[in-house]
């Protein structure tokens, strides 16, 4: 009998929120931004097709300039996994924060397992080329990983770990913006650093060690506004 004592992920219940929030925001800006619009598309009536094409050019990219926000999910091992808040504090800076937290408590047959995890991560992005509606990037950034996992299921069939990570990276990035929806795809690399004790069947606990240089990347989805 598999019993679940419970299994939350605290962040993207944060996630939502935010997100229900940005999406009445958004409903506002976009009453705004369709007034703009019409009065412009007044002005555009009274030139020749190629200054009416040229103008409404001009605002797609003023369109695009007031997307200061990003909020979303995202899988990287040089920033972090879970969710994050992204927003442009300088011209052509953004950083981007990003977290998770994790727990679960099961039982199966006379077996117990036990995990609690969470990991927080910074990043740092700088743009190299922008577009209508996409840009290239440099990102530079970071997490931290905790892990404390066990299973129990007697004296003498046990096992225990706790893990410490640090990781640091840095790449090139591309982002993609339709229709409010925004894809990110980062490549590059990364150092980590991870410090684990290891206990099994109630013996002394081994420390481990572990630090390389790899390949880093990472994918995400998010919203605009």
């Amino acid at each position: 009998m598999k019993k679940i004592r419970f299994s939350i992920y605290i962040i993207q219940v944060i996630l939502t929120f935010i997100l229900i929030q940005s999406i009445c925001n958004a409903q506002s800006e976009s009453n705004d931004k369709l007034t703009k619009y019409l009065d412009h598309s007044g002005q555009s009536e009274q030139r020749d097709s190629n200054d009416s094409t040229y103008s409404n050019s001009k605002y797609v990219d003023a369109q695009h300039d007031e997307y200061k926000r990003n909020v979303g999910v995202i899988l990287s091992n040089i920033s972090g996994y879970g969710a994050y808040y992204q927003e442009e504090l300088w011209d052509s800076f953004r950083v981007k924060a990003v977290g998770l937290i994790y727990f679960y408590d099961l039982e199966i047959k006379n077996k117990e397992l036990k995990d609690f995890n969470y990991d927080i991560g910074l990043e740092i992005q700088r743009d190299i080329k922008v577009f209508d509606s996409r840009r290239v990037y440099f990102v530079l950034g970071g997490y931290y990983y905790y892990d404390n996992s066990s299973s129990y299921e007697s004296e003498s069939k046990n096992q225990s770990r706790k893990l410490h990570s640090i990781s640091v990276g840095t790449g090139i990035g591309v982002q993609y913006i339709y229709h409010r929806v925004s894809y990110n795809f980062d490549i590059g690399y990364k150092y980590f650093y991870d410090r684990a004790k290891r206990s099994e069947n109630g013996g002394e606990m081994v420390k481990e060690f572990i630090s390389q240089l790899k390949l880093g990347g990472g994918v995400g989805i998010g919203f605009v506004f």
